[in-house]
């Protein structure tokens, strides 16, 4: 019997749509990530999830630096859906806990944002929205701290507060807290009139560290409206990037 090409080595964790590990490519002998979802039905009423679906689309259409590659997909006997991914050590929110120290480092926020926001880019220029970018689902390889943006948290306003409306603007409150006061100028119009009001604060003194520039680009991308919040690509523009131009 022919051995399988993935060969699993250990468990990584698990999601709401399947459970993933650490595997070895026998045939070019390489390390992947293997996502592995069991399927329910018998093709009538069950079958591949619509948001596998989904993912293996939108992945198959992205080719970026910074967005995860989706190399491969394994479905076995109609029970089983398996999606390839390369390999990455683990995710921010990990990094962030294991080395709080290095986020001291300006220039490493800065790296790091601008690989957020050059996959962002590349998504919205393709009619591809996320809407659900944090921490742990931002990929990272720490020998060169290189950032990759899988397929989904900070929230943006209008999508804490139900809107129907998908605007590519949501993706672009990714570098606030997770403090959901920070939004400039945030107002409940629609709640319970005992529901408490938080007056934002002064984000000089929330991130003292950031600087002027850094300051003006965190204030556009938290703008409230999101018709007036900063796109990707005007933030990548943005003077705060301007001595990282061109590395």
């Amino acid at each position: 019997m022919d051995q399988p090409r993935y060969q699993h080595c250990r468990w990584i964790g698990a999601g709401a749509f399947g459970k993933v590990y650490r595997a070895i490519d026998t045939k070019i002998n390489c390390v992947v990530a293997l996502k592995l979802t069991e399927l329910e039905g018998d093709g009538n009423d069950g079958g591949v999830p619509a948001v596998s679906l989904r993912e293996m689309s939108v992945l198959k259409e992205m080719h970026h630096e910074n967005i995860i590659k989706l190399l491969d997909v394994v479905l076995q006997d109609g029970k089983r859906l398996t999606l390839v991914f390369e390999f990455m050590d683990g995710d921010l929110l990990e990094f962030m806990k294991a080395h709080p120290d290095r986020f001291s480092d300006s220039n490493l926020i800065k790296k790091l944002l601008g690989q957020i926001l050059s996959a962002v880019d590349h998504c919205h220029s393709r009619r591809v929205f996320h809407r659900d970018l944090k921490p742990a689902n931002l990929l990272v390889n720490q020998k060169n701290y290189t950032l990759k943006c899988t397929t989904h948290a900070y929230s943006a306003p209008e999508v804490l507060l139900g809107s129907t409306e998908h605007y590519v603007a949501a993706d672009m409150c990714i570098l606030g807290t997770p403090e959901q006061d920070s939004f400039i100028g945030i107002t409940f119009l629609d709640c319970p009139s005992n529901f408490p009001e938080h007056q934002p604060p002064e984000l000089r003194v929330v991130v003292p560290t950031l600087g002027s520039t850094g300051i003006d680009l965190l204030s556009k991308m938290l703008c409230l409206v999101p018709e007036r919040r900063i796109t990707a690509a005007a933030a990548l523009r943005h003077e705060y990037f301007r001595d990282i131009a061109g590395q």
